[in-house]
């Protein structure tokens, strides 16, 4: 197993700040301020090195401080003897640059799951209330940082979905055109639909355990994969759906489809659970998903925890804590309002550890 770790970092016009350079511990990292200060800043500038896009915002225009026009961010990262110096830039008008000791990755996917990373933060609610697209991309985001076959399947599929919808839209629409692109996207879509659905049933083994560990065995909670390719094949379905999409305009059979559904007491999750159910259901979620990417990827991924521990009482966080730093193994960034509970916390439990106040 690799130790994967951030040894510092770098950030220029990056959100809130102008200017910042920090040096961090292996393990444990406390970053502590009052609100507005950049706690989270700091936390997605490390999840953009790693991963490549920014885990808080979508459009990343946003990333760039005030009336900056570029943005550019470096960190040093350690596996092993080894050390990696990676660097993204971020220019208006221009393609995003990512390079890997000063040598540029062509693509994206080229860089994903380089440096295997897990973010938990507030907004993670949403994997629960919101659409089914934001469960497809949790699933998209980890399969995609241990299966480069999956990267560049997504990346086709949703190409060609692209193509198929555009030429739907059209007033005469070109039915070669059409049959073409539905032979192109079932190989990509078939091998999707295998990945997910394999992923989907070993992430439930891993779940459970550590569900029942953070509960005290008192709740049991599911995930139940939905996909259209479950009861035929891409070629019966998007044969059958054709008429349909003609007159709707839009593509209506495929992994685009694809959701998880959550239970607690085989009933959904979003219906019935209080808000602290549904956060020890998240936390086990993202925790089975980091024992996903260790063994898939032989590294041990950086774990990031934004602001998590508001309104968990002591005994909680200390528990949190403790299975984190103890069970995971992995280098840990913490945001809170408050260093105070966790440095007293992290004291007591003489954790190796670093306190960065902003």
């Amino acid at each position: 197993m690799s130790f994967q770790s951030i040894k510092s970092i770098s950030l220029h016009n990056f959100r809130c700040f102008e200017k910042l350079e920090l040096d961090f511990s292996d393990r444990l990292n406390i970053i502590s301020g009052l609100n507005g200060t950049g706690k989270t800043s700091i936390i997605d500038a490390i999840y953009c090195l790693a991963f490549g896009k920014s885990y808080f915002v979508s459009k990343e225009q946003y990333l760039l401080r005030d009336d900056s026009h570029f943005l550019r961010l470096e960190g040093q990262f350690q596996n092993e003897n080894d050390m990696e110096f990676i660097k993204l830039i971020l220019e208006q008008g221009k393609s995003k640059r990512i390079e890997v000791n000063g040598v540029k990755r062509n693509k994206l996917i080229d860089h994903i799951g380089h440096i295997p990373i897990v973010c938990i933060a507030p907004s993670d609610i949403f994997l629960v209330v919101d659409s089914s697209i934001t469960r497809r991309k949790l699933l998209d985001k980890l399969l995609c940082q241990i299966d480069n076959k999956y990267t560049s399947a997504l990346y086709n599929y949703n190409r060609l979905l692209k193509q198929r919808n555009a030429v739907l839209k059209r007033q005469v629409q070109d039915r070669t055109l059409i049959n073409t692109l539905d032979t192109q996207m079932e190989s990509p879509a078939t091998y999707i639909f295998e990945q997910r659905k394999h992923l989907l049933s070993h992430w439930l083994e891993l779940f459970h355990p550590i569900h029942q560990r953070i509960t005290g065995e008192l709740e049991v909670c599911e995930f139940d994969y939905k996909s259209q390719l479950l009861s035929k094949t891409f070629h019966e379905g998007i044969a059958e759906a054709k008429e349909k999409d003609s007159i709707l305009k839009r593509s209506n059979f495929g992994i685009h489809k694809d959701d998880i559904v959550f239970t607690i007491r085989q009933s959904e999750l979003k219906n019935v659970a209080s808000q602290g159910q549904i956060k020890s259901f998240l936390f086990a979620l993202k925790m089975s998903m980091m024992h996903i990417l260790k063994e898939k990827t032989k590294k041990t991924p950086i774990l990031l925890l934004d602001d998590i521990f508001d309104k968990l009482d002591e005994t909680r966080v200390l528990h949190v804590l403790d299975y984190v730093y103890t069970d995971v193994g992995s280098q840990i960034f913490i945001t809170d309002t408050s260093s105070i509970r966790l440095e007293n916390i992290v004291k007591k439990q003489n954790y190796s550890h670093q306190i960065i106040h902003l």
